[in-house]
C-alpha cells in the first residue's frame, strides 16, 4: 500500500489513522487484540465484526483484519 503520509513518533499523527486502514493477515491477529473488522478480498460485502474464536467465525472465509477505530467524543 502506497502511504501518503510519513510515519512519525510522538503525539498522534495522521499517519496513526493510515496505518490502520493496511489490512493485516490472519496469521498476525491474536486473542488479545481482541475484536477487529475481518475483510475478504476483494471486497463486496461488509466486513465481520469479532475474532476468530467467535463461535460464528466463518473458517477459511475472511482473510484480513484492521483495528477497529473508535471515534473521537464530540464536545
Amino acid at each position: 500500500m502506497e502511504r501518503l503520509t510519513k510515519k512519525t513518533t510522538g503525539r498522534f499523527q495522521y499517519s496513526e489513522l493510515e496505518d490502520a486502514q493496511e489490512p493485516k493477515s490472519l496469521e498476525e491477529w491474536h486473542e488479545d487484540i481482541g475484536a477487529v473488522l475481518w475483510w475478504r478480498f476483494p471486497i463486496e460485502e461488509p466486513p465481520y465484526c469479532g475474532t476468530p474464536l467467535d463461535f460464528d467465525w466463518i473458517e477459511d472465509y475472511y482473510t484480513h483484519w484492521t483495528p477497529i477505530v473508535e471515534p473521537i467524543e464530540p464536545k
